[in-house]
Formats: structure tokens, C-alpha cells, sequence
């Protein structure tokens, strides 16, 4: 009867040691904003190194693709790089969608207040499950942006805060 507990309580501890791991990872993408544009969709930011992150994962930290608990975004950003002084106050507003092969577009960020002067906008983010979209070989974050056009090109940086999540076996593997 002790062994069996002495196995029972090594299983227990063994089993809440496991705890699920959470990996950070940012990424970020520019793009120009034409003159011309308003009501239209423009590519922000392309993921093809996704891949990489999730190798990078499964050789560090022992975290495979089907370890993948959760996968959300954190914060996504937008920052006017050029030309000097321009915001984004031509925009009414911004919606940015991941799409991937296979899988439906998804709107993952959105914000509808640009106030002048404003070179650094953070969209609020929505609640969506990301995990078949890290997965995909490629992610393509697309921004639809209404509005009037702006009086010049608007070249803007894309960045986006990732949370990554490992299941059980995964955090096991990580340990």
C-alpha cells in the first residue's frame, strides 16, 4: 500500500509540475499607405516566418505544432514612419484580418479614433483563437482602412504581440 502511494504522490507532483507554458513573440511588417487609398484592403504584414517561431519552439523549448494550447493576440500596433509629422487622421476606420490557406479571414484588431497628431496608434484587439492560423505555413495580415485618402503615401510599421501557448504534454516536453 505505501508504494502505491509513493507512486500516486509522484504522478501528483509530476502532473502540477507540468504547468502550461506561454511564449511570447513579436513580429512586425511595414507598408505604404498609397494617396489613392480608401475602402480598400492592403497587405501590412506577411507571416511566413511563423515557421520559423514554431521551430524555433519545438527545438528550444521541446514545443511541437500540436502542443499548441492557444495562440492570441496581445497588442497590435500601427506607427507612421513617413513622411515626417503625418498621422492617420484620414482614417475613419481600421480593421486588420488574418488570412491564411484554408482557414476563413478573421478580423483580429480594429480601432475607429485617429486623433491628429498622432504618430503611434494601438488597435484594440480582438478575442480570437489564432492557433490554426500560427500553424499555417503562411499568415497574411491584411488592414482594411476607410476613410478619405491621405494628401501623400503613408508609410506605416505593423507590429503585433503574440501569445503563444503550450498544452500539457508540451509544457512536460519543455521542462
Amino acid at each position: 500500500m505505501a508504494g502505491m502511494r509513493e507512486i500516486l504522490a509522484v504522478a501528483l507532483v509530476a502532473t502540477l509540475g507540468c504547468e502550461v507554458a506561454d511564449f511570447e513573440v513579436e513580429r512586425r511588417g511595414t507598408a505604404t499607405i498609397p494617396r489613392s487609398h480608401a475602402g480598400e484592403d492592403l497587405e501590412v504584414m506577411r507571416l511566413d516566418d511563423m515557421e520559423i517561431v514554431l521551430a524555433e519552439l519545438e527545438d528550444t523549448q521541446g514545443v511541437a505544432r500540436e502542443d499548441l494550447s492557444q495562440a492570441e493576440i496581445l497588442a497590435f500596433t500601427l506607427t507612421v514612419l513617413e513622411p515626417a509629422g503625418a498621422d492617420l487622421s484620414f482614417a475613419s476606420s481600421i480593421e486588420v484580418f488574418a488570412e491564411a490557406e484554408g482557414l476563413e479571414r478573421i478580423r483580429i484588431a480594429h480601432q475607429d479614433v485617429f486623433p491628429e497628431g498622432e504618430q503611434v496608434v494601438d488597435l484594440e484587439t480582438d478575442d480570437v483563437d489564432l492557433r490554426d492560423y500560427v500553424a499555417a505555413p503562411s499568415v497574411t495580415l491584411v488592414a482594411r482602412i476607410d476613410g478619405v485618402s491621405p494628401l501623400t503615401d503613408v508609410r506605416v510599421e505593423a507590429s503585433a504581440d503574440l501569445i503563444l501557448g503550450a498544452t500539457m504534454r508540451g509544457a512536460c516536453n519543455h521542462m
